[in-house]
């Protein structure tokens, strides 16, 4: 709840600004704590960019983690006291993090105004709307202007400070989206950064079967070697379907069943990052790597052996499709599973399905009426059934291969099904191909982000001893969300 309060107040206000009826003189000038080329901020204004970097620090964090976040970062102890676990506070890992945001901000706003570049006309009307957004918002929760911006953003801080801080952020933006836009890609350079680096970017399909002596607890050399025979009979396999029957073979009684789960032995779309072995994953990413090699890998350090099966190395110069599909889920039982006779109920529905769009004129529209008028995806059916750019890895096995089917061509349709249902398919087109789709962003991100660092390098900072006092305010923010969290919820209780 408290997470949903702090993003709303900050989303409320994230740009928020200056209330025109309002003056200056109602507070202090703030003091200066630190100078960024030849512009100076004050204590006020560094915290107000501290409370925003949190709060994209936060959202970040929470989609990941979710209520296991406070075991990371707690919102109710000081983010000085919180170690994030490589000695580094919290406090100082925002700060330093803040710092980096604001001198990018601060050259990228220098050179906009020296260059004459004025603000799109979409962001000015949107500072000048602020005044009166800012308003409803103080209204709705039963406080003057003042009042909330402190509360969102520390003691301090006035609708002068943020009005300043965002017209710089919205200016410094639009610049760099500018600049950015006039550097351009071609697809000589996207293909030669793939070609440098293919490591980074492709992934691959193996099979593995985990052989470790070290779950019997104490163990012998003999059942060392026991273990060490059992992974080298495996990797005597030629094909995927010799490794899944040795794996099923070789399994403990009680892991037989699981064996036979053909995911289980099964590992798709790994990226070169994600594996966690180095020497396993030099092998598979090896460029001389073919299909039907295998490698046993001797962990010594948890007492095993991985037996790896190479099946296929998945570059990014395909095509990605354009698909629609209809759903069809067969009916639960009240102990939530799904009977064979609910499954076969499924496929004949999803069979008439196909068979009636056959019948009629067979065009694309008239697959979108179906999908949208019967499919069970929340995710696809308001739209026609449709998944743009779908790429590999993206879906389910069953579906993903029937997509990339060499022989696919627009109009072919089909049914498939996976875990979900049964789906009945309609093949759109081909969409992007991968290859421009991926690197055009890296390559003109790595262009961007060499200008910006050019920028940037030689940048004076200037700490003055106010600077020692930047931070501690989100102990304030909490407060205010619990505050205003209370004010709304008794609002809806008399509501009811």
């Amino acid at each position: 709840m408290l997470k949903k309060i702090i993003a709303v107040m900050l989303a409320a206000v994230l740009l928020a600004a200056a209330f025109a009826g309002c003056s200056a003189a109602e507070t202090e000038e703030p003091s200066g704590a630190i100078k960024i080329a030849d512009t100076e901020y004050s204590l006020e204004e560094f915290n107000y960019m501290y409370v925003n970097m949190f709060n994209d620090i936060y959202d970040s964090l929470y989609s990941y983690y979710g209520n296991y976040l406070t075991q990371y970062l707690d919102v109710y102890k000081p983010l000085s006291e919180q170690d994030m676990g490589d000695g580094t506070s919290w406090h100082d890992y925002i700060r330093d993090y803040t710092l980096e945001n604001m001198k990018n901000m601060t050259v990228l706003y220098e050179n906009a105004v020296a260059e004459g570049f004025e603000l799109p006309e979409s962001d000015a009307e949107f500072l000048e709307s602020l005044g009166e957004n800012f308003e409803k918002s103080a209204e709705q929760y039963g406080v003057t202007v003042p009042e909330l911006i402190e509360d969102m953003y520390g003691k301090g801080v006035t609708y002068e400070t943020v009005y300043k801080m965002t017209e710089m952020r919205l200016l410094a933006a639009a610049y760099a989206g500018a600049k950015e836009a006039e550097m351009g890609v071609t697809e000589e350079e996207m293909i030669e950064r793939y070609e440098s680096d293919k490591n980074s970017f492709d992934t691959v399909d193996f099979r593995f079967y985990n052989a470790y002596y070290s779950e019997l607890g104490e163990y012998t050399d003999e059942d060392v070697a026991e273990y060490r025979a059992k992974a080298e009979a495996i990797a005597a396999a030629k094909t995927e379907e010799e490794f899944k029957a040795l794996a099923v073979e070789y399994a403990s009684d009680d892991e037989k069943e699981i064996y036979e789960n053909d995911g289980m032995t099964l590992y798709s779309g790994a990226g070169y990052d994600e594996i966690g072995i180095d020497e396993l994953t030099k092998w598979l990413f090896d460029d001389e790597r073919a299909y039907g090699d295998t490698y046993i890998y001797e962990d010594e350090t948890y007492g095993g052996f991985i037996v790896a099966f190479f099946v296929e190395r998945n570059g990014i110069d395909y095509d990605l499709v354009n698909v629609r599909h209809v759903l069809v889920q067969p009916e639960k039982g009240e102990d939530g599973t799904m009977t064979d006779e609910a499954w076969a109920e499924a496929e004949k529905r999803a069979q008439e399905l196909l068979d009636g769009f056959l019948a009629g004129e067979a065009t694309e529209e008239g697959f979108a009426a179906i999908a949208s008028e019967n499919s069970e995806d929340p995710g696809s059916a308001s739209n026609g059934g449709l998944y743009s750019n779908i790429y590999k890895g993206q879906m389910v096995a069953p579906f993903e291969n029937w997509c990339f089917d060499q022989s696919r061509k627009p109009g072919d349709t089909g049914i498939v099904k996976t875990s979900y249902g049964y789906h009945v398919m309609y093949f759109s087109s081909f969409g992007d191909n991968n290859l421009v789709s991926t690197m055009y962003d890296v390559v003109l991100s790595e262009k961007f982000n060499e200008w910006l660092g050019g920028l940037t390098k030689d940048i004076a900072v200037e700490e003055y001893d106010e600077f020692e006092n930047v931070g501690g305010v989100i102990e304030e923010v909490v407060a205010a969300a619990e505050k205003y969290s209370g004010s709304n919820s008794s609002e809806n209780s008399s509501e009811d």
